[in-house]
């Protein structure tokens, strides 16, 4: 609107009719850093994505990112920056009153990396989508040569971003800092500090989070003879999986197999590898079959082992191997 031109009109005249500090610079890198996610990434993606004529992009690729909620987010966080210069002091309430919307970045950080695998398999293997896609990128390099990004690289660097705002922010703090009388803009950054990193603290978990359970989901499709209404996450959280491992139980220290190691919070999952073999048509004889072993090992649940009834853990060094003994254990 009018006013509103105005009001930018007056900032950009204080600008320039004083003299810009540390502090200044800082807070004008903040506002710009916010533009410039506004213009290089989001804008080319919403572009892509209204351009897209492939169905299976648009159904499983594209909503991942959700830029129509990141536009709208980075949008708003444009116009309310739109005073900060005329008060430093707002930044923190600013960030602050944008704490939800600022979570969206969890459910795109959980599907991100799983997006990008699809659709790197999409361009390698079907050829209409890798046309589709090379049309587009094309038109778009032709169109903005200088600030052009191809799609993957621009989904790739959303939560990249994302995660500079601390870095951006704690400068306006430091800067602050360093000046006189501006104690209250440093609380405000502080403010606004502690709101992102609190956010991403919390993306991070869900990522995590969501990282497990994929893993469960993989065991529960990839491990056999499991026990009946068997469920990896009675045992908490998936700490660490140990590959290759060549394990016994017993008291005689002999006939090790190798296996993999499942530690959890609770207890140790012991899953051993088997050999996979498929029969295939016999190339000499006609109506023959010949057993062929597959690259990939099987894993068949062997036991699993409670953490807490384990009486004592003993390491021996062996070599460059090291070999663990452990005592009075009982079954999960």
């Amino acid at each position: 609107s009018l006013s509103d031109n105005k009001e930018v009109g007056r900032v950009e005249y204080w600008r320039k009719e004083k003299a810009l500090t540390n502090l200044d610079y800082a807070v004008e890198e903040m506002i710009d850093f916010n533009d410039r996610f506004i213009s290089y990434i989001l804008q080319p993606l919403k572009s892509f994505e209204e351009k897209n004529t492939s169905l299976v992009l648009s159904k499983q690729f594209f909503p991942v990112f959700q830029v129509d909620k990141l536009l709208e987010l980075h949008t708003k966080l444009k116009h309310d920056f739109e005073m900060v210069p005329y008060d430093y002091t707002l930044i923190g309430p600013i960030f602050e009153s944008l704490k939800k919307e600022w979570l969206v970045y969890c459910q795109i950080a959980t599907k991100t990396k799983n997006a990008i695998d699809f659709y790197v398999y999409q361009v390698m293997d079907n050829q209409e989508v890798q046309k589709i896609i090379e049309d587009m990128e094309t038109k778009a390099q032709a169109k903005e040569s200088k600030n052009f990004h191809s799609i993957k690289d621009i989904v790739q660097m959303i939560t990249s971003y994302a995660l500079r705002w601390p870095l951006v922010l704690e400068a306006v703090k430091k800067t602050a800092r360093r000046e006189q009388y501006k104690q209250k803009v440093e609380q405000s950054a502080q403010r606004a500090y502690n709101t992102m990193t609190g956010v991403f603290k919390h993306m991070d978990q869900v990522a995590t989070d969501y990282s497990d359970c994929q893993s469960l989901e993989t065991f529960l499709r990839e491990v056999s003879n499991l026990p009946l209404n068997f469920e990896f996450n009675q045992f908490g959280r998936l700490q660490k999986e140990l590959s290759g491992i060549d394990f016994c139980q017993g008291t005689t220290g002999i006939d090790f197999q190798k296996c993999d190691l499942l530690i959890f919070e609770e207890c140790i999952v012991v899953v051993e590898l088997e050999t996979k073999y498929q029969y295939v048509p016999s190339t000499f004889l006609r109506g023959n079959f010949k057993r062929v072993q597959l690259p990939s090992e099987g894993r068949v649940f062997k036991n699993a082992f409670e953490l807490q009834s384990i009486d004592e853990i003993r390491v021996v060094p062996i070599g460059e191997d090291a070999c663990i003994y452990v005592y009075k254990y009982k079954n999960a």
